[in-house]
Formats: structure tokens, C-alpha cells, sequence
């Protein structure tokens, strides 16, 4: 197996701590029902139902303005900055008000069970005063500013939401006001305390702090903003030469028919971060200068080959875009053969002396292949005189990665045999076309890169039509593969395989255990299918007679991720986050209670 795995696990558990909220007006909308329904809900407890009135007021007047009124004011302050926008602010905002309200709701029925009024009035402002802690926390870890405006953005709403309660609860004591913040500096000085621990944990010669390296994350997560997350993927990464192979489909004397682009380089690690959005970048610039249509599958690779910025992935485009060429084309093609061994299926056509093979474990849930098998498939290849072009279908996942050795093993016993029957089959001239189709109803939400579906036709003259087919996706819901293949087989095409691009571009978009929808988990399964049934039929109408040449592209000197970088990553992530729990654990009690003795015993 490939020794960053156990790293990448680690990393993608982080996924589970990341979540959404709703739209900015609906949180709005959600803050002035919570603030005024729980509001008057607390002040019945403890008044009786002739107080609903007055709970609502405080709900509006007291919570609900304040805060709409503040957010306005500290976005205001805090323009153009590249985290803390106006719907941040609402977001932490909706949070306050349903801490809020929960702390109200506590303090009213501990004021009716006494019938003591005064403790309500006192968990009011105490809850006020909770508010400041989870703003400074927030704004102590992603402002870019100085301490006054982080200061200001912390205890603005506060204080509004303080100066209104004591007018509408006609709290005519001012040392209420004084404890209020001393009870909230004090929470805030506890906050302050675990930024600073955070903020000095670091024990890798490359530097990697916790707080820094988490605002990278967060804005390459949630404002597609990934240079600062490209620069510490850069101090971890480490040099190496990577290949593309081009297949082109040219028709003699004419124009491209098609292209068959596979890079062993890994698309990741998410959204627009270092090479993820490769396969459309390649999609996009190589079919605009050959004027056909482009597919683009995923070499035998893993997140060790991530590249650690979309500079270096452009500097891919431009090194393939310059190196692609004609010349040595052949005419000639052997039928599509495949071969099953203990579940692992590989398929092999050979053009002239290039063994075009496909890896499958479908249906069996798998992710990345390594490249040291497709290295070892490559090296067979030559000992019998072949060129292998080699594809990790990549179409089969479930929950989990059940890929183990004796999978490698069986997936290289069909590739060889696959390869050898390949290269004792009659070769004829063939002919060839490409089509594209892209669901305009699916998109990165849904697990549909912008490349959507494509595929590219061969129809050998000795008696046989096969159909490659790409969707532009991260890997594809278990028997879903099974059951296209079964589709296209029942349009009369021989042999057919479907891959996808593995491309991260829809990755840590919305919240799933594993970071993504492969395809077919949120696009529809018999949509998906007849879609894919009428570029198969597009292709067929378009196929030529063809040559194809293969133009296999070394790019020197890219900078990837690689097992160390996987790993120190993950044990930084680990570690850190380990000691963020322990912390806070100690810190965050002890701040509240303090704050609440204040509150309530001075």
C-alpha cells in the first residue's frame, strides 16, 4: 500500500468539523424570530403570560437591533477584509442569539423555581457578556487588524445589547454595568490565554503553527482564497519530475478527432488548491488549441502527487499545450480485451505498439491507485515491447477505502494479461470520435466538475466498437459503473469502460464524511445514465477514420506534496488540535465560572 494513506485518513477525519449555515437574510430572519420568541418565553416563565409583551420588546429592542445594527457597523469597520465580511459577522451573530436565548431560558426557570425576578435580570446580562468570549475568538483568530478594531468588533454589539436591556429592564443599579464588564473582559482574558497557547505551538523545522495554518485552511475552505494554503504546502513539499501521456486521434491528412490526456499527478487536495482543478484547466486550454474534444483520466496516483500550487498546475498545462505532437502516428488497432482476476478487472487496447489499459476494483468501494503499480504495469509493458498508457478508472466507492495489497497484486495480473492478449490480437485500421455533454442542472455541489461527461469512440474495422467514457467527477457511487457499462453494451457497443477525472475541485464543498459526492450520490442514477447514452450515441455519429500518436510529457521540477508533507500535515493538524481540546477544557470553564461568580455573588 502507499505510506501517505494512513496520513491522508487522518487529515480527511477533519472534514467532520466542517459545517454551513444558512443565507445571510435567512439568518437574519432566524435571529429576530429566536430573539423574540425566546425573549417573551423567559419572561413568561417568570412574570406569567401578561409579560409576553415586555419579552418581546426586549427580543427586538434589546437583542435583535442591537445585533442587526452592530454587524452593519463592524462590517463597516472591518471592509474589504478577506474572512470577516458582513455575513460572517451575522453568522456569529445567529450563534450569540441562540446562546442567548438558551442561557435566558435556564436563568428564567431558575427565577421561577425561586421567585426571585432579579435572577433573570442577572442571566440576561450574563448572557450578554457570554456573546463577547465566542466573537473575540473568532476575531482573534482570523482578523488581520490591529487590537483596537478586534477590540471593537468584540464588545461593540455587547454593549449595545447591554445599554438597551438595562433601559428596557430598568435596571437602575450601575455597578450591574461595571460587573457586566469585568465578567466579559474576564471570559475574553481566557480566550486570549488559548489564542496565545495556540499561537506558539509549533515544533517542525518548516514552521507550522496551528492559528495560521487553520486561517489558511478555513480561507481556501470557505472563500476559495488558497495562496496563503498554497505557500505552507510549499514548506513541506518536496521536488520530483511527473509524466503526462497524450493520446491524439488525427484524422490522415485532416483535423484532431479526439484527445486522451492522462497525468500521474493527483488533483488535489481541494477546491482550487494546488493542482485539484487540473483535469479542467487541461479540458479547457488543450481542446481549445487542437479543436477537438479532450478526455482527461486519472493516472494511478495519490495525494502524495498533489501539486502544492495551481501555479505549478499551470506550469503542467503549458508543458503539455507546448509538447504535444503528431508525428509517429499509427493506423493500426487491436479490439478492447479485459481480463478479471479475485475481482480486479483491467481492459488493454493496443494502437500500434501503445497499450491504452484501464483499472478497475468496481464494485468494490476503492479510492487511488498508487503510482507504484502503475510504475510496475509500465515495466512489464516494455519487457514485451509495449508502451503502457495506464488509467485508475477510479469508479467505485462507497463509505470507506477497502483497497488492500492483495488488490494491487490482482489488479497487476490482469493488466499484464490484459496487455499480452491485447498484443497477440489481429490489429486493423480503426476510426474514432469524441462528444461532450454538460448536465446543466449539476454542479460542484452535486459532484459534477464543469467538464461533465465525454467519450470518446473506437470502432476497429475487424469487428469491434468500444466506448471510453470520462465524467468529470471524484470517483462514482459502487455499481453505478456496472450498471452504464451494462447500458452502452445494450446500444450494441462491444466493450465499454467509464472512469472519472478524479477531479478535488468539488471537494469540502457542503459537509460528508468524506469531504465530497462522488457521482451518482446526489446526480440522479437514470439521469446520469441517459446522459450518458446520448454522448455514446454523439461520439459514434462523429467517428472518422483515424491515426493516433502518443506523446508521452515529463515536467521537471514540480513541487508536491509528498509522504512527508502528507504526514507532517496530518500529525500537525493531530497534535495541535489535541492540545486545543485539552486547553480549552481547562481555560473555558474556569472563565465562565469566574465570569458568573462576578455576575452573580459581587
Amino acid at each position: 500500500m502507499w505510506a501517505g494513506r494512513d496520513a491522508v485518513d487522518r487529515i480527511t477525519d477533519y472534514y467532520s468539523y466542517l459545517f454551513t449555515f444558512p443565507s445571510q437574510a435567512a439568518m437574519i430572519a432566524a435571529t429576530a424570530g429566536i430573539s423574540m420568541a425566546g425573549c417573551a418565553a423567559a419572561f413568561a416563565l417568570v412574570w406569567g403570560l401578561a409579560s409576553l409583551v415586555r419579552g418581546l420588546l426586549l427580543g427586538l429592542l434589546g437583542l435583535f437591533l442591537p445585533v442587526v445594527a452592530s454587524d452593519a457597523l463592524v462590517a463597516a469597520m472591518f471592509k474589504g477584509d478577506l474572512f470577516l465580511t458582513w455575513r460572517r459577522f451575522t453568522i456569529l451573530s445567529f450563534i450569540s442569539s441562540i446562546a442567548y436565548v438558551a442561557v435566558a431560558l435556564i436563568f428564567s426557570s431558575a427565577a421561577a423555581l425561586t421567585g426571585r425576578g432579579e435572577i433573570l435580570v442577572r442571566g440576561i446580562v450574563f448572557a450578554v457578556a457570554l456573546s463577547s468570549p465566542l466573537r473575540y475568538l473568532v476575531v482573534a483568530v482570523f482578523s488581520t487588524r490591529g487590537s483596537g478594531m478586534n477590540l471593537a468588533a468584540t464588545f461593540l454589539q455587547p454593549a449595545l445589547c447591554l445599554a438597551a436591556g438595562i433601559v428596557l429592564l430598568r435596571i437602575t443599579e450601575l455597578r450591574v454595568a461595571a460587573l457586566w464588564a469585568l465578567s466579559a473582559s474576564v471570559m475574553v482574558c481566557g480566550v486570549q490565554l488559548l489564542v496565545w497557547v495556540m499561537d506558539r505551538y509549533g515544533d517542525s523545522p518548516q514552521g507550522l503553527r496551528l492559528i495560521p495554518l487553520f486561517r489558511a485552511l478555513i480561507l481556501a475552505w470557505a472563500d476559495e482564497h488558497g495562496a496563503p494554503l498554497e505557500e505552507y504546502l510549499a514548506r513541506v513539499g518536496e521536488v520530483r519530475d511527473l509524466r503526462v501521456d497524450a493520446l491524439t486521434y488525427i484524422e490522415p491528412e485532416g483535423p484532431c478527432r479526439a484527445a486522451l490526456v492522462v497525468p500521474y499527478i493527483h488533483p488535489g487536495p481541494f477546491r482550487n488548491v494546488g493542482s485539484s482543478g487540473l483535469p479542467e484547466m487541461l479540458v479547457d486550454r488543450l481542446g481549445a488549441k487542437m479543436g477537438c474534444e479532450v478526455l482527461v483520466a486519472h493516472g494511478p496516483s495519490t495525494h502524495e502527487m498533489d501539486l502544492t500550487s495551481r501555479v505549478e498546475a499551470e506550469r503542467v498545462v503549458e508543458t503539455v499545450a507546448a509538447g504535444l505532437r503528431a508525428d509517429g502516428a499509427v493506423d493500426l488497432a487491436s479490439p478492447m480485451v479485459r481480463v478479471e482476476r479475485h475481482g480486479a478487472q483491467a481492459s488493454c487496447q493496443v494502437f500500434g505498439s501503445i497499450a491504452l489499459v484501464t483499472l478497475t476494483l468496481s464494485p468494490k468501494s476503492y479510492d487511488d491507485l498508487p503510482e507504484s503499480l502503475g510504475g510496475r504495469i509500465m515495466r512489464a509493458a516494455e519487457d514485451v515491447g509495449l508502451t503502457a498508457v495506464v488509467i485508475d478508472s477510479h469508479n467505485s466507492i462507497l463509505e470507506g477505502d477497502d483497497l488492500g495489497s492483495a488488490d494491487l497484486e490482482s489488479l497487476f495480473e490482469a493488466a499484464v494479461e490484459a496487455m499480452a492478449m491485447a498484443n497477440e490480437s489481429p490489429r486493423s485500421s480503426f476510426s474514432a470520435g469524441a462528444a461532450r455533454l454538460i448536465p446543466g442542472e449539476w454542479g460542484l455541489n452535486d459532484g459534477m466538475g464543469p467538464s461533465g461527461i465525454s467519450a470518446l469512440a473506437v470502432v476497429v474495422e475487424a469487428g469491434q466498437t468500444c466506448v471510453y467514457v470520462a465524467v468529470d467527477g471524484n470517483n462514482m457511487r459502487s455499481g453505478l459503473r456496472e450498471r452504464i457499462v451494462e447500458a452502452i453494451r445494450s446500444r450494441g457497443v462491444d466493450e465499454a469502460e467509464v472512469f472519472t477525472s478524479d477531479t478535488h475541485l468539488v471537494n469540502a464543498i457542503g459537509v460528508t464524511s468524506r469531504g465530497y459526492h462522488p457521482i451518482g450520490e446526489k446526480t440522479d442514477e437514470e439521469r446520469l445514465e441517459g446522459y450518458v447514452l446520448d454522448v455514446v450515441a454523439a461520439s459514434l455519429s462523429k467517428v472518422r477514420r483515424c491515426n493516433v500518436s502518443h506523446t508521452p510529457i515529463e515536467v521537471a521540477d514540480l513541487t508536491v506534496l509528498g509522504e512527508a508533507g502528507l504526514k507532517l500535515l496530518s500529525d500537525v493538524l493531530e497534535s495541535a488540535f489535541g492540545l486545543f481540546k485539552r486547553t480549552t477544557l481547562v481555560l473555558a470553564p474556569s472563565s465562565l465560572v469566574l465570569g458568573a461568580v462576578i455576575l452573580f455573588l459581587l
